[in-house]
Protein backbone atom coordinates (compact mmCIF):
# COMPACT_ATOMS: atom_id res chain seq x y z
CA UNK A 1 0.00 0.00 0.00
CA UNK A 2 2.54 2.48 -0.37
CA UNK A 3 1.83 3.00 -4.42
CA UNK A 4 0.70 6.25 -5.83
CA UNK A 5 -2.92 4.53 -6.73
CA UNK A 6 -3.52 4.60 -2.97
CA UNK A 7 -3.57 8.65 -3.05
CA UNK A 8 -7.74 9.73 -3.64
CA UNK A 9 -7.96 11.60 -7.04
CA UNK A 10 -10.52 14.60 -7.94
CA UNK A 11 -11.66 14.09 -4.35
CA UNK A 12 -12.69 16.96 -1.94
CA UNK A 13 -10.40 16.80 1.01
CA UNK A 14 -10.37 18.15 4.63
CA UNK A 15 -7.28 17.88 6.98
CA UNK A 16 -7.75 18.74 10.90
CA UNK A 17 -4.54 20.02 12.32
CA UNK A 18 -4.22 20.74 16.23
CA UNK A 19 -2.07 23.80 15.58
CA UNK A 20 -1.14 25.65 12.12
CA UNK A 21 2.23 23.56 11.67
CA UNK A 22 0.99 20.03 12.21
CA UNK A 23 -0.24 19.70 8.83
CA UNK A 24 3.11 20.28 7.20
CA UNK A 25 4.53 18.21 9.56
CA UNK A 26 2.69 15.11 9.92
CA UNK A 27 2.04 14.85 5.98
CA UNK A 28 3.12 17.96 3.77
CA UNK A 29 4.22 15.26 1.18
CA UNK A 30 1.36 13.74 1.24
CA UNK A 31 -0.60 16.92 1.13
CA UNK A 32 1.74 17.88 -1.91
CA UNK A 33 0.60 14.55 -3.85
CA UNK A 34 -2.75 14.99 -3.08
CA UNK A 35 -2.89 17.98 -4.85
CA UNK A 36 -1.32 16.78 -8.13
CA UNK A 37 -4.27 14.41 -8.08
CA UNK A 38 -6.46 17.27 -9.07
CA UNK A 39 -8.02 17.02 -5.19
CA UNK A 40 -9.45 19.88 -3.14
CA UNK A 41 -7.73 20.21 0.20
CA UNK A 42 -8.72 22.63 3.25
CA UNK A 43 -6.20 22.67 5.67
CA UNK A 44 -8.53 23.10 9.13
CA UNK A 45 -6.29 24.50 12.07
CA UNK A 46 -8.12 23.58 15.62
CA UNK A 47 -6.65 26.49 17.47
CA UNK A 48 -4.29 29.28 16.96
CA UNK A 49 -1.23 27.65 17.97
CA UNK A 50 -0.93 29.75 20.96
CA UNK A 51 -1.31 28.76 24.87
CA UNK A 52 0.39 29.70 28.02
CA UNK A 53 3.26 27.24 27.56
CA UNK A 54 5.07 29.64 25.29
CA UNK A 55 4.53 28.62 21.86
CA UNK A 56 6.04 31.88 20.46
CA UNK A 57 9.42 33.28 22.25
CA UNK A 58 9.38 37.21 22.64
CA UNK A 59 7.95 39.36 25.47
CA UNK A 60 4.93 40.04 22.97
CA UNK A 61 1.26 40.06 23.38
CA UNK A 62 -1.57 37.15 22.72
CA UNK A 63 -2.63 38.85 19.56
CA UNK A 64 0.85 39.39 18.16
CA UNK A 65 1.71 35.56 18.98
CA UNK A 66 -1.52 34.98 17.38
CA UNK A 67 -0.92 36.81 14.43
CA UNK A 68 2.88 35.58 13.85
CA UNK A 69 1.38 32.07 13.80
CA UNK A 70 -1.19 32.60 11.53
CA UNK A 71 0.99 34.53 9.08
CA UNK A 72 3.38 31.79 9.06
CA UNK A 73 0.52 29.18 8.31
CA UNK A 74 -0.59 31.37 5.32
CA UNK A 75 3.18 31.10 3.95
CA UNK A 76 3.52 27.57 4.72
CA UNK A 77 -0.10 27.07 3.22
CA UNK A 78 1.62 29.17 0.08
CA UNK A 79 4.26 26.77 -0.56
CA UNK A 80 1.72 23.37 -0.06
CA UNK A 81 -1.00 24.60 -1.98
CA UNK A 82 -3.63 24.22 0.44
CA UNK A 83 -6.19 26.63 1.33
CA UNK A 84 -6.38 27.31 4.99
CA UNK A 85 -9.27 27.91 7.63
CA UNK A 86 -8.33 28.76 10.90
CA UNK A 87 -11.37 27.26 14.19
CA UNK A 88 -9.51 29.57 16.72
CA UNK A 89 -11.15 26.83 19.60
CA UNK A 90 -10.42 28.50 23.11
CA UNK A 91 -6.97 26.64 23.58
CA UNK A 92 -5.00 29.24 26.04
CA UNK A 93 -5.05 27.04 29.14
CA UNK A 94 -5.56 23.65 27.33
CA UNK A 95 -7.84 22.64 24.67
CA UNK A 96 -11.03 20.84 25.77
CA UNK A 97 -13.80 18.33 24.88
CA UNK A 98 -16.95 20.50 24.49
CA UNK A 99 -20.33 20.09 23.09
CA UNK A 100 -19.77 23.81 21.89
CA UNK A 101 -16.26 22.58 19.72
CA UNK A 102 -17.96 19.80 18.26
CA UNK A 103 -20.83 21.73 17.10
CA UNK A 104 -18.93 24.28 15.57
CA UNK A 105 -16.96 21.14 13.69
CA UNK A 106 -20.31 19.42 12.51
CA UNK A 107 -21.29 22.34 11.12
CA UNK A 108 -18.04 22.83 9.13
CA UNK A 109 -18.33 19.12 7.89
CA UNK A 110 -21.82 19.32 6.49
CA UNK A 111 -20.61 22.60 5.27
CA UNK A 112 -17.87 21.12 3.42
CA UNK A 113 -19.21 17.50 3.01
CA UNK A 114 -15.78 16.12 2.01
CA UNK A 115 -14.86 12.59 0.75
CA UNK A 116 -12.22 12.16 2.62
CA UNK A 117 -10.76 12.82 5.80
CA UNK A 118 -7.40 13.18 7.87
CA UNK A 119 -7.30 13.57 11.35
CA UNK A 120 -4.27 13.21 13.83
CA UNK A 121 -4.20 9.25 15.32
CA UNK A 122 -5.76 8.92 18.23
CA UNK A 123 -2.74 7.61 20.22
CA UNK A 124 -0.33 11.31 20.11
CA UNK A 125 0.99 11.58 22.83
CA UNK A 126 0.48 15.61 22.68
CA UNK A 127 -2.63 16.42 24.66
CA UNK A 128 -3.67 18.82 22.09
CA UNK A 129 -3.14 15.94 19.36
CA UNK A 130 -5.55 13.78 21.15
CA UNK A 131 -8.13 16.62 22.01
CA UNK A 132 -8.70 17.83 18.71
CA UNK A 133 -9.16 14.37 17.72
CA UNK A 134 -11.85 13.22 20.14
CA UNK A 135 -13.40 16.52 18.77
CA UNK A 136 -13.55 15.75 15.57
CA UNK A 137 -14.16 12.03 15.72
CA UNK A 138 -17.65 13.26 17.78
CA UNK A 139 -18.48 15.55 15.14
CA UNK A 140 -17.89 12.86 12.51
CA UNK A 141 -20.48 10.97 14.11
CA UNK A 142 -22.95 13.18 14.45
CA UNK A 143 -22.29 14.55 11.06
CA UNK A 144 -24.80 13.87 7.77
CA UNK A 145 -21.67 13.16 4.97
CA UNK A 146 -23.25 11.41 2.03
CA UNK A 147 -19.74 11.97 -0.09
CA UNK A 148 -17.59 10.25 2.79
CA UNK A 149 -15.53 7.71 1.47
CA UNK A 150 -12.33 7.19 3.92
CA UNK A 151 -11.02 8.69 6.99
CA UNK A 152 -6.75 8.87 7.23
CA UNK A 153 -5.10 8.89 10.51
CA UNK A 154 -1.72 10.94 10.10
CA UNK A 155 1.17 10.73 12.94
CA UNK A 156 2.95 14.18 14.53
CA UNK A 157 5.12 13.23 17.43
CA UNK A 158 3.71 9.88 18.20
CA UNK A 159 4.57 7.33 15.16
CA UNK A 160 1.55 5.13 14.49
CA UNK A 161 2.44 1.20 15.65
CA UNK A 162 0.85 -0.06 12.88
CA UNK A 163 -0.29 1.84 10.05
CA UNK A 164 -1.86 -0.28 7.26
CA UNK A 165 -0.59 2.64 4.41
CA UNK A 166 2.56 4.92 3.81
CA UNK A 167 3.06 6.62 0.88
CA UNK A 168 5.84 7.41 -0.55
CA UNK A 169 7.93 10.66 -2.33
CA UNK A 170 11.19 11.53 -4.00
CA UNK A 171 13.48 14.55 -2.52
CA UNK A 172 12.54 17.24 -4.22
CA UNK A 173 9.17 16.83 -2.42
CA UNK A 174 10.50 16.02 0.54
CA UNK A 175 12.79 19.63 -0.08
CA UNK A 176 9.20 21.61 -0.55
CA UNK A 177 7.71 19.90 2.68
CA UNK A 178 10.83 21.23 4.68
CA UNK A 179 10.31 24.48 3.48
CA UNK A 180 7.10 24.34 4.07
CA UNK A 181 7.71 23.67 7.94
CA UNK A 182 10.27 26.44 8.07
CA UNK A 183 8.01 28.55 7.47
CA UNK A 184 6.68 28.39 10.70
CA UNK A 185 10.21 29.90 12.19
CA UNK A 186 8.59 30.74 15.25
CA UNK A 187 8.43 26.86 15.61
CA UNK A 188 12.00 25.65 14.16
CA UNK A 189 13.02 27.85 16.54
CA UNK A 190 12.02 26.09 19.55
CA UNK A 191 12.91 23.28 18.18
CA UNK A 192 14.01 21.36 15.03
CA UNK A 193 11.25 19.88 13.52
CA UNK A 194 12.18 19.86 9.54
CA UNK A 195 15.12 17.50 10.88
CA UNK A 196 13.62 15.38 13.13
CA UNK A 197 10.77 14.66 10.69
CA UNK A 198 13.06 14.07 7.64
CA UNK A 199 14.35 10.88 9.83
CA UNK A 200 11.16 9.14 10.56
CA UNK A 201 10.12 9.58 6.98
CA UNK A 202 13.11 8.46 6.02
CA UNK A 203 12.85 5.48 7.88
CA UNK A 204 9.36 4.93 6.82
CA UNK A 205 10.49 5.31 3.32
CA UNK A 206 12.62 3.13 2.91
CA UNK A 207 11.69 0.15 4.92
CA UNK A 208 7.90 0.96 4.29
CA UNK A 209 7.59 -2.61 3.34
CA UNK A 210 8.63 -4.39 6.06
CA UNK A 211 6.84 -2.16 8.26
CA UNK A 212 3.52 -3.06 5.88
CA UNK A 213 4.53 -6.53 6.47
CA UNK A 214 4.97 -7.18 3.36
CA UNK A 215 8.62 -7.00 2.21
CA UNK A 216 10.46 -9.38 4.67
CA UNK A 217 14.19 -10.44 3.60
CA UNK A 218 13.54 -8.41 0.33
CA UNK A 219 15.65 -6.07 -1.02
CA UNK A 220 15.24 -2.35 -1.33
CA UNK A 221 16.08 0.51 -4.07
CA UNK A 222 19.07 2.03 -2.78
CA UNK A 223 17.70 5.38 -3.45
CA UNK A 224 16.41 7.48 -0.98
CA UNK A 225 12.78 7.76 -0.80
CA UNK A 226 10.69 9.49 1.75
CA UNK A 227 7.29 7.97 3.60
CA UNK A 228 4.41 9.08 5.80
CA UNK A 229 2.64 6.54 7.64
CA UNK A 230 -1.39 6.38 8.13
CA UNK A 231 -4.32 3.91 9.47
CA UNK A 232 -6.67 4.75 6.57
CA UNK A 233 -10.51 3.38 7.37
CA UNK A 234 -12.34 1.85 4.77
CA UNK A 235 -16.12 2.57 4.10
CA UNK A 236 -17.64 -0.06 5.93
CA UNK A 237 -15.41 0.80 8.96
CA UNK A 238 -16.76 4.19 8.79
CA UNK A 239 -20.63 3.03 8.78
CA UNK A 240 -19.88 1.17 11.47
CA UNK A 241 -18.89 3.86 13.79
CA UNK A 242 -17.96 1.98 16.44
CA UNK A 243 -14.66 2.08 14.53
CA UNK A 244 -14.16 5.78 15.13
CA UNK A 245 -13.43 4.81 19.01
CA UNK A 246 -10.88 2.16 18.84
CA UNK A 247 -8.39 3.21 15.88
Amino acid sequence: MTKKAEIPWNKKIIIFSPHPDDDAIGMGGTIIELLKNGNKVLCVYITSGVSARNAVKGDLSVEEKEKIRRTEAERASKVLGTSIHFLNLPYFHGLQVKKEHIEKITKLLEKENPDVVFVPHQHERHPTHKTSTSIVLRALKRSYLPNLDAIWFYEIMTPIRAPNTIITFDEEIMEKKIEAIKAHESQIERRRYDIGIRGLNTFRGIIGDSILGVGYGGFSSREIIYGEAFYKSVKAEINNQSHLERS
